[in-house]
């Protein structure tokens, strides 16, 4: 079993909106517990589309790390006025670690209602990321399954800036393959971030 990954989707609160870079104290606290939580870096950054919510992703060093403490949630409570948090253990072959260490990183989270059959929406999330690939200015992209829903996905992508992804989304290909996808997902959220990290 590969070691977790852990994003959070944060809305902060006024005073954190207004300098997200207190959102640190948090980093900070996690970065000197670092050893007894098992976590081998973070990341974190505010959206292009959205400056009142911030992605803080916790890369773990093994597949069932302890939770975080609640000194970690109380502070997280200073800063936000409320978070929801996903699960991932993406294969050693498609790792999503490479997606966040690029200019630009891509965050999509994709619900799917019970209606829409997991393998085709499957089948064509792999021709995204195939597509995507093939395009110049992406450098890395993966998806898995979320370990909290079987009908929740995550796709994380590296871009070397906006320019490229907004390149991307103007070509028919991305066009046809997103004309289909959309319509089967219930819910979806998707943010452009160039992230600061620790380790």
């Amino acid at each position: 079993m590969s070691a977790i990954t852990k994003i959070f989707v944060l809305d902060l609160n006024d005073v954190t909106k207004s300098d997200p870079s207190l959102f640190e104290e948090v980093v900070n606290l996690v970065h000197e517990k670092k050893e007894e939580l098992g976590v081998k870096k973070q990341y974190w950054g505010v959206p292009v589309e959205d400056a009142g919510k911030l992605y803080w992703t916790l890369e773990y060093t093994s597949p069932t790390p302890p939770p975080l403490p609640t000194q970690i949630f109380t502070a997280l409570s200073t800063h936000t006025t409320t978070h929801k948090s996903v699960t991932l253990s993406f294969p050693p072959q498609k790792p999503g670690s490479p997606s966040l260490q690029t200019p630009l990183t891509e965050i999509a989270i994709f619900s799917i209602p019970e209606s829409t059959d997991r393998q085709i929406f499957t089948e064509h999330v792999e021709k995204l990321i195939e597509a995507g690939l093939g395009f110049p200015g992406c450098e890395n992209g993966s998806w898995i399954w979320t370990e909290e829903d079987g009908r929740q996905a995550v796709l994380v992508a590296g871009w070397t800036g906006m320019e490229a992804y907004l390149g991307f989304v103007q070509t028919a290909e991305f066009g046809a393959i997103a004309g289909i996808l959309i319509p089967m997902t219930s819910e979806r959220s998707m943010a452009h971030l160039a992230l600061k990290s620790k380790e």
